[in-house]
């Protein structure tokens, strides 16, 4: 697996850890805006990638610290394996790619969004636990039209 899709994976994790006794905050909107952006970069090097991902698991271990050691763990914050992605259905895949590139794209224009105006931030949260899942394409329908 390239270390841009284990980036990918990392910032699902991360979103998961904001699902639970984490809420999104400034600091992991900017995580996944530089992640999406970075992941979206064609010219990324693996060692710029692995640096990322390394940032994205200390934020995600800082605000969901108890995951890290929990003695019955959910997988919700786990880091999503993007081969489960690649090898699923191809309708699906190809589905998930056009909500992918879309994530990138809105992340790049909220890179230099001052904080207060990230509104559209929650999108890619949604979106990016979207690629995680696996749901009959009719559910990712709306978010792509969004």
């Amino acid at each position: 697996m390239k270390e841009k899709d284990r980036l990918l994976g990392a910032l699902i994790g991360l979103v998961g850890a904001t699902q639970s006794e984490a809420r999104p905050t400034a600091e992991t909107d900017e995580m996944i805006i530089r992640g999406l952006t970075a992941f979206a970069d064609e010219s990324i090097t693996d060692e710029n990638a692995a640096s990322l991902i390394e940032e994205v698991h200390a934020l995600k271990n800082r605000i969901s610290p108890s995951c890290t050691c929990c003695a019955s763990p959910c997988g919700r914050t786990t880091d999503y394996d993007m081969n489960k992605m690649y090898e699923g259905d191809a309708k699906l895949l190809e589905i998930k790619k056009q909500l992918l590139d879309k994530l990138c794209r809105k992340a790049a224009g909220l890179k230099n969004t001052p904080e207060g105006d990230r509104a559209d931030a929650a999108f890619l949260y949604k979106g990016l636990l979207y690629i995680s899942l696996d749901m009959d394409i009719k559910y990712f329908k709306p978010l792509l039209e969004e």
